[in-house]
C-alpha cells in the first residue's frame, strides 16, 4: 500500500513534505459577535458561513457591566392599574340600596366560587313581580360556561345556601348530579343507535341542554316590623313580608336569547318615568276634591266616620296598596273611641256568661235568638248592637251563637251559627282565625240532650275548617287536633262500631309535624290523657325542654293531678319515680311545697296504699324516702 502511494503523483516533493499537526494549522477565524440579553437586534436570515466577517460598529461599545445586569426572573414588573387587571363584565356589581345582609356574600360566592360572568343585579322590590318569584325581589343574572358548569354552579348553591343560612331554596330547570350522567349516557345511546340504523338523530329539545337555571333562595330578610294590617279585604291567604333573592343562571347563547336584562330594565325604566310624573303633578298642585253639588246619602256603615268625598286624586294608593286593595278609612278619634268602647262592652257582656254557672247564662240567653228584651242580659246586649255598625253586628252575632251553643242551650242551634258565618264571609266581613275556630269548637261541642255528636256538627264543623284552610289559615295546629280530641271523646257509639276515632286522631298527630304552641300544648295533654293517649301524652311533656319552654308548677301540678285521678297504681309509682327527682333538675328549680306537696302524696297514696304502714317499718323503697321528704317540707 505504501508503494502504491509512493508510485503515484504523491511523490512529488511539494507532496512530500513534513506533516504538521492539525492543531497546529492556521486558519482564518469568524469573528461571532458575542450575544447579550440587552441587545435589541433581532436575528437575521445570513448564512452562517460567510467568508468576511462582519463590520465592528464604529464605536465599538463595551459589554455591560455585571454587577448593573439583572435577571429576568429577578426583575420587577410594572404595576398595573386595578381598573384593567379584570374587564367589566368579570366584576361583582354594586349593591343596591339597603341592601339584605346575606346579599354581599351572596355574590362573592356566585362570583369567586362559581365562576360566573357578567354578572348583573336588578333591584325588583319596587315593582310587581311574577307570582313565582314572589314580593320585594332581587335578581342576580349570571353566565355559566357550559351546560355541564351551569347544572353544576345550580346545586352547589343550593347546598351553600341550605347549609350556610339553612335556606329552602328551589332551583327551576335544575337537573341533579346523577341524573345529568344517565341524560347524557341515554343521549349517547339513542346517537349510536340511530347512527347505526342510518336515522338522523334530532336532538333540539332533550331536556338537558335548556341552558337556563332558576335558583329561588325564597325570604332571606324579613320585614323588620310587621304594618298592622288594615280592615280591609286584600285577597286570599298571608301576605308574606320580608326581602328574596333569585339567581338567574343562563348558558351564554340561552342569555342572549332571553335577554332577561332589557325586560326588567324597560320595566324598571317605565316605573321609573312614572313615579317622576307623579311627583311632578304632586309638588305643581294639592289635589282638588271632585264632588257633587247634591250630597249623597251615606249608608249607615259611613255615617259615623264622617262626610267621605266622592272622589279624591291621591296617587300614593297605586304604589303602597296595589291591585285590589281596599283604602283604609279615614275615623275620627272620637269615633275610634266610641267603636273600641262599643267592642269591649260587648266583649264584657259575653265574658259574664262564661264567667256564672251554666244554668244562670243559659237563664240569661232568653228563650232563643228572637228575644232581645226578657233579661238584663239581652237589653244591654241589642242597645250596645243597635249602635254599631252592620260588619260590627255580624261578627258580634256569631260571637253570641258561640257562646249559647258552647253552654248548651236548646234554642240556639247550630246550623243559624253556620248560616250566621257563612253570611258574614259572604259579604265580605273580617271575620278573625281565632272566631273561626271559635266556631268550629262549638259546632264539636256536645248537645244538652243528646249523648253523641251527630255527623251533621262534625260536617258542618269540617266545612268552616275547610273555608278557613282555603284563606290561608293553617289549620293543622295544636288547637285544631286538641277540639278534634274532644270531639271524638263524644262520639262513643262511632267507636264501639268503626273503631277508635281518638286512635285515628292520634296517628294523625303523631305522624305530622305540628309547630309547637306552649299554650294549646298543654290543653291537648291533658285531653290526651284523659282519652288514654299516654304515649302521645309523654311525648308532648318531653318536647317541652327541646323547644325552649321549661316546664313550670303549674306542669307538675297537672301532671300528679291526672295521675291522681286516673288511680292506675303502676302509673302513678313510675310517674313518682321518675319526676320527683326531676324537679330539681329543671331550669328553674320546682320547690317540694304548696298544692304541689298536697298532689305528690296523694299520688304515693295511689301507688302505694298502705305508703304511711311501710315508712313506720322502716323501709328504704323509693316512694318511702319521697314519702319522708314531703313529711319534711310539711
Amino acid at each position: 500500500m505504501y508503494r502504491t502511494l509512493l508510485r503515484g503523483p504523491w511523490s512529488r516533493r511539494e507532496f512530500i513534505r513534513p506533516i504538521r499537526p492539525v492543531t497546529s494549522v492556521s486558519r482564518p477565524l469568524l469573528s461571532v459577535p458575542a450575544v447579550s440579553k440587552l441587545n435589541g437586534r433581532t436575528f437575521t436570515s445570513g448564512s452562517i458561513l460567510q467568508s468576511e466577517p462582519p463590520s465592528q460598529p464604529a464605536g465599538g461599545d463595551e459589554p455591560p457591566d455585571a454587577s448593573s445586569h439583572v435577571p429576568w426572573y429577578l426583575q420587577e414588573e410594572a404595576p398595573v392599574p386595578e381598573s384593567s387587571q379584570m374587564a367589566s363584565r368579570d366584576q361583582i356589581p354594586d349593591l343596591p340600596e339597603d341592601p339584605p345582609a346575606i346579599l354581599p356574600a351572596f355574590l362573592e360566592y356566585v362570583f369567586k366560587d362559581l365562576g360566573l360572568d357578567d354578572l348583573k343585579l336588578i333591584d325588583l322590590r319596587g315593582l310587581e313581580t311574577p307570582p313565582a318569584l314572589g314580593a320585594n325581589v332581587i335578581m342576580l343574572i349570571g353566565t355559566a360556561r357550559s351546560v355541564k358548569h351551569l347544572n353544576v354552579s345550580a346545586d352547589r348553591l343550593c347546598r351553600w345556601l341550605r347549609s350556610t343560612y339553612k335556606l329552602s331554596p328551589y332551583a327551576d330547570g335544575l337537573l341533579g348530579r346523577n341524573e345529568l350522567k344517565i341524560k347524557l349516557r341515554r343521549k349517547a345511546r339513542r346517537a349510536r343507535l340511530a347512527s347505526r340504523s342510518g336515522t338522523m338523530f334530532d336532538d333540539k329539545d332533550d331536556g338537558i341542554t335548556t341552558g337556563w337555571i332558576c335558583v329561588n333562595a325564597g325570604v332571606v330578610e324579613e320585614a323588620p316590623v310587621l304594618e298592622e294590617q288594615e280592615k280591609s279585604f286584600e285577597g286570599f291567604g298571608q301576605i308574606s313580608a320580608g326581602t328574596r333573592i333569585v339567581a338567574q343562571m343562563f348558558t351564554e347563547e340561552k342569555r342572549a336569547e332571553v335577554d332577561l336584562e332589557s325586560l326588567w330594565q324597560g320595566t324598571l325604566d317605565r316605573a321609573e318615568r312614572a313615579k317622576k310624573k307623579y311627583a311632578e303633578v304632586s309638588s305643581d298642585a294639592p289635589p282638588k276634591e271632585v264632588r257633587d253639588p247634591i250630597p249623597r246619602k251615606l249608608p249607615p256603615s259611613d255615617c259615623k266616620f264622617g262626610p267621605v268625598p266622592q272622589s279624591t286624586i291621591n296617587f300614593d294608593r297605586t304604589r303602597n296598596g296595589g291591585f285590589g286593595a281596599v283604602p283604609k278609612r279615614n275615623m275620627s278619634s272620637a269615633a275610634l273611641a266610641y267603636e273600641t268602647r262599643a267592642d269591649t262592652s260587648i266583649d264584657s257582656l259575653l265574658q259574664h256568661l262564661e264567667d256564672v254557672s251554666s244554668e244562670n247564662a243559659r237563664r240569661e240567653l232568653g228563650t232563643g235568638p228572637e228575644d232581645r228584651s226578657s233579661t238584663l242580659f239581652l237589653q244591654n246586649y241589642y242597645d250596645h248592637l243597635s249602635e254599631m255598625s252592620p260588619e260590627d253586628q255580624a261578627v258580634a252575632q256569631i260571637k253570641l251563637l258561640c257562646v249559647a251553643i258552647s253552654l248548651q242551650h236548646p234554642a240556639y242551634s247550630k246550623q243559624s251559627l253556620w248560616a250566621a258565618f257563612m253570611n258574614c264571609n259572604a259579604l265580605g266581613y273580617v271575620v278573625s282565625d281565632d272566631l273561626g275556630f271559635q266556631v268550629v269548637s262549638a259546632l264539636l261541642s256536645k248537645r244538652l240532650a243528646a249523648d253523641h255528636l251527630s255527623d251533621s256538627d262534625k260536617e258542618l264543623a269540617l266545612q268552616v275548617l275547610e273555608h278557613l284552610s282555603a284563606r290561608g289559615t293553617n289549620v293543622l295546629t295544636m288547637k285544631v287536633f286538641n277540639m278534634l280530641f274532644k270531639a271524638s271523646q263524644v262520639s262513643p257509639r262511632e267507636d264501639s262500631q268503626n273503631g277508635s276515632s281518638a286512635r285515628r286522631v292520634s296517628r294523625m298527630l303523631s305522624t305530622l309535624n305540628l309547630p309547637f304552641d306552649p299554650e294549646h300544648a298543654r290543653h291537648l295533654m291533658v285531653t290526651l290523657f284523659e282519652n288514654k293517649d299516654y304515649d302521645g301524652f309523654w311525648k308532648l311533656w318531653r318536647k317541652f325542654p327541646l323547644n325552649a319552654s321549661p316546664r313550670t308548677v303549674a306542669d307538675y301540678e297537672m301532671l300528679f293531678r291526672l295521675h291522681v285521678q286516673l288511680g292506675n297504681e303502676r302509673r302513678a309509682r313510675d310517674c313518682l319515680s321518675t319526676w320527683v327527682p326531676m324537679m330539681n333538675r329543671e331550669e328553674t328549680p320546682i320547690p317540694l311545697q304548696g298544692d304541689i306537696l298536697q298532689l305528690i302524696m296523694q299520688c304515693l297514696v295511689v301507688a302505694e296504699p298502705a305508703i304511711e304502714q311501710k315508712v313506720e317499718e322502716g323501709s328504704n323503697s323509693n316512694l318511702a324516702r319521697i314519702w319522708n321528704e314531703c313529711q319534711r317540707n310539711l
